[in-house]
């Protein structure tokens, strides 16, 4: 079963990058469980300098253009709502 290793988890959450799921598992926002697991291993066999297939990486480009299309609606959301509530000085 896959699981982010304490490292990758406080990176992620650092900028909100980790949610759960229905189950109440750690996917990356955006994501699946399975897509999480196919994203995060991926980078981890890479960043291990394992030659990768080019179909993985086609799927792994994908679903990272995936995570970070929700990261930036989550920047956009949190911009609108402190547009909306300013901060009194």
């Amino acid at each position: 079963m896959f699981a982010f290793t304490d490292a990758e988890r406080a990176y992620l959450s650092s900028f909100d990058g980790i949610i759960k799921d229905s189950q109440e598992r750690e996917v990356l926002r955006g994501l699946t469980f399975d897509e999480t697991a196919f994203h995060v291993t991926y980078g981890r066999r890479r960043n291990s300098g394992e030659v990768m297939d080019p179909e993985d990486t086609e799927r792994y480009l994908e679903l990272d253009e995936k995570f970070q299309a929700a990261l930036a609606q989550l920047s956009v959301a949190e911009a609108e709502r402190r547009n909306e509530k300013p901060t009194e000085h």
